[in-house]
């Protein structure tokens, strides 16, 4: 929320390391926000996603905003149908192993998945 990228925050706290204007970034936890191009996620109030406070609630941070007075919300809707607020956000080290094998389709055993994609080789649309 912040608008610093992970590499920019601590690797085992999540703690934003970043500077903004000079100061410290009071971002106390990496939060991912999707952007694509020069599109970025906004708010029901309108304004950016980095226009609001880089912490839960995340209330905005303009001026007499009365747009989301219980923090930041956005109407966006991904490729799943579901809004933003239905994904949970999970960071995981490297070394983590997690099963979720509960996620697989019921016709990949254990085992036979392949590994993801990068986020970056996704393209809408496609799996």
């Amino acid at each position: 929320m912040c608008g610093h990228r992970l590499k920019e925050h601590n690797g085992k706290t999540l703690k934003c390391a970043a500077k903004k204007a000079g100061k410290p970034c009071e971002c106390k936890k990496f939060f991912y926000i999707l952007a694509q191009g020069a599109w970025i996620l906004r708010c029901r109030c309108k304004h950016k996603h980095i226009e609001h406070e880089p912490n839960p609630p995340y209330k905005c941070a303009k001026p007499n905003c009365k747009g989301c007075d219980k923090g930041f919300d956005s109407p966006f809707v991904c490729n799943c149908d579901h809004g933003w607020v239905s994904h949970e956000q999970r960071v995981l080290a490297k070394n983590e192993a997690e099963d979720f094998s509960e996620l697989l389709p019921a016709n990949v055993k254990r085992g036979q998945e392949k590994e993801p994609p990068r986020f970056e080789e996704l393209k809408d649309g496609e799996e």
